[in-house]
């Protein structure tokens, strides 16, 4: 009977991912934490500072990467990009988890099983490795208690945050990791290596597992299509709702494609109004006005 398709670059409701003050205080973190620990690995010359190193210079690589795409993902709809530029965050965090995986996991790793097969290098100014170790710890708290504050949707935010608490879990095994290679426990160093390049792994195959999804056309929970069904049946003149279909276009956004039923009399104006109705107030719901409303004659295979 009638159709309203909406698909503008502007969204009433549209929630913009937020997140870059806690993306920003975690690459200011990482590149001091980064310069304090390779300085620190070459006076002490304990491996569980090189690798985490290897884990905070692939932070600071990957919060560059996630900050610049975030800003990306703000760009409004074009001819190019119908939906919106959001789904680049979940490419971001995807090649985010390959780097992890390709290159710092697989090397500190690497380095753990080495020191097993080399002979200890004697530990110098072991106190300066328990510092660095426990700064690093303090600064990688503060971007998470930022990016909490926040309270951001965004996939490159999320990514960040499972970044910044996998990190701070691998400084407390790493600080026990150093107290004991500085007591003489010489397999603490190389197991505390092979620890934290696991736990880069774990960071990146969570990353791996949100996110792809996504990109293949990841479709909403059972309760969130209730949700939609009972949103537009309580428009004014819809009977019923069929033919639903539901996709993300990004980590907070839906876009949907639906039909309801209206009284065969309804004329085509009125069914066009019911139909911008339906899609206004599924916005809260989709995070924008990207969807198709179709407005059919009520009939008795219509559920």
């Amino acid at each position: 009977m009638a159709g309203e398709h909406k698909n503008s670059g502007k969204t009433r409701g549209k929630r913009r991912p937020s997140g870059t003050k806690g993306l920003m205080f975690a690459l200011g973190c990482y590149a001091l934490l980064f310069a304090l620990q390779i300085t620190a690995y070459f006076t002490t010359h304990v491996l569980v500072l090189l690798a985490q190193s290897f884990e905070t210079l692939s932070d600071v690589l990957i919060s560059t990467f996630l900050l610049v795409v975030t800003l990306v993902s703000m760009k409004p709809a074009d001819e190019g990009h119908a939906f919106g530029h959001e789904r680049a965050q979940n490419v971001a965090a995807v090649m985010s988890a390959t780097i992890l995986i390709a290159f710092f996991a697989v090397e500190a790793i690497r380095n753990g099983i080495g020191g097993f097969l080399k002979t200890p290098k004697p530990i110098h100014h072991g106190d300066l490795a328990i510092l660095v170790t426990v700064i690093g710890m303090v600064l990688v708290a503060v971007p998470i208690f930022v990016i909490i504050r926040e309270r951001s949707e965004a996939a490159t935010t999320r990514a960040q945050l499972v970044s910044l608490a996998r990190d701070e879990f691998a400084y407390v095994v790493g600080l026990i990791a150093v107290i004991l290679t500085i007591r003489g426990v010489t397999w603490a160093d190389p197991a505390g290596s092979i620890f934290v390049g696991c736990m880069i792994l774990l960071g990146a195959a969570y990353l791996l597992k949100e996110n792809i999804t996504y990109l293949v056309g990841k479709s909403p929970e059972k309760e969130t299509l209730d949700e939609l069904r009972s949103t537009a049946k309580s428009v004014s003149g819809v009977i019923g709702v069929h033919g639903l279909k539901a996709e993300y276009i990004g980590p907070s956004r839906l876009h949907v494609d639906m039909h309801v039923t209206v009284d065969p009399d309804t004329n085509l104006k009125e069914a066009n109004k019911i139909a911008r109705s339906v899609r206004r107030k599924m916005e809260p719901i989709t995070g924008g006005d990207h969807g198709e409303v179709h407005v059919d004659p009520e009939e008795p295979d219509h559920r």
